[in-house]
């Protein structure tokens, strides 16, 4: 009998901002966000080279899958029961979240055997962290997967120098059978070695962004190693990409859009309101800025502009008869 699925869709719930962004601003950015929709389904905007990331769920082939599970279980008949995955910004933080949002709070403490650990490194140059996977490595059945478009990202290169150089001496020959890489597929000087070495190697789309990549081997490696089932996951991933491809204020992305670019204006609004002195500033109300100053030196100029105390505060409601919306009011 085949294993049931139960899905759970994302719902957006936006009624806690009514008191805070008016119907019509509301109404105004759910357009806008209709029209960014136009132009994400014709691809003919500003980075369309990389949108690749639309229709994973639904065009994962099931070679990937069977490849990634593959992995899983020549792991799981070498008893492997740490696995580190090295990897920075992108190439880790997606698996790590769904691995984490998955996983039971006590998952450490009730480990099943069988299913290994995942770690991660790369991400940082602490020599203390790397110590301390030195330390953990020595202790356990150890397996690797490097994941780098290039392979000469700093941190990820650093923490897979000491990691394979681990493998290769405690366990010889059979190294290369501990190490796959995710990777470019045709160039990077991970490629090369991956070939040279014989690792097994998952390929990076060229048109998949590192934050939008865990649909992809990026992601589904690692979440398969950790013992999740990735066949469901794809599966209420397909689901939701249906529900994201109605072009409607229904669709939780051009809802979510709009709320949170009417509440941002608001907030821009607002701060202008209550400190008139950032009104010469360059805060815009997308939320952004069209400085080209650095963050800290922004913030260092926005907080000289800020006064020790408020002496104002912004009515952004017509529910006072006495003061129009937007307009400021004198605290007494």
């Amino acid at each position: 009998m085949p294993k049931q699925i139960f899905i759970k869709m994302v719902k957006i719930n936006i009624g806690g901002c009514s008191s805070f962004v008016k119907e019509s601003d509301y109404r105004n950015y759910v357009e806008k966000a209709l029209a960014a929709y136009d132009v994400l389904e014709a691809e003919n905007g500003a980075g369309n080279d990389f949108l690749g990331w639309k229709h994973l769920p639904s065009e994962t082939p099931e070679e990937l899958v069977k490849a990634c599970e593959d992995v899983r279980d020549d792991w799981k008949s070498l008893n492997i029961d740490l696995v580190v995955v090295i990897g920075i910004g992108g190439s880790y933080l997606g698996a790590k979240c769904a691995i984490e949002a998955l996983s039971h709070s006590f998952a450490r403490e009730l480990r099943k055997s069988g299913t290994p650990d995942v770690v991660f490194a790369g991400n940082n140059l602490s020599e203390e962290y790397t110590a301390e996977l030195i330390d953990l490595m020595k202790e356990r059945n150890t397996a690797c997967v490097v994941i780098s478009k290039s392979g000469t990202t700093t941190e990820p290169a650093v923490a897979f120098r000491i990691v394979k150089k681990h493998i290769e001496d405690v366990y010889g020959a059979e190294a290369s059978r501990r190490i796959v890489a995710v990777t470019d597929a045709r160039r990077g000087a991970l490629k090369t070695l991956s070939t040279q070495e014989g690792y097994r190697t998952f390929i990076v789309p060229d048109n998949v962004g590192g934050r939008f990549s865990v649909l992809t081997p990026v992601g589904l490696l690692p979440i398969a190693l950790a013992g999740f089932d990735i066949r469901a996951l794809l599966a209420g991933a397909v689901e939701e990409e249906k529900a994201l491809a109605k072009r409607c204020e229904c669709n939780p992305a051009v809802k979510y859009a709009a709320m949170r670019i009417s509440s941002i204006q608001n907030a821009v609004r607002a701060l202008r309101c209550s400190f008139p002195s950032i009104r010469s500033s360059s805060i815009s109300e997308n939320g952004g800025s069209s400085s080209t100053e650095s963050p800290r030196a922004r913030t260092a100029r926005v907080s000289t502009l800020l006064p020790s105390s408020i002496p104002q505060t912004c009515t952004l409601s017509a529910s006072s008869s006495r003061t129009a919306p937007g307009q400021c009011s004198r605290l007494s």
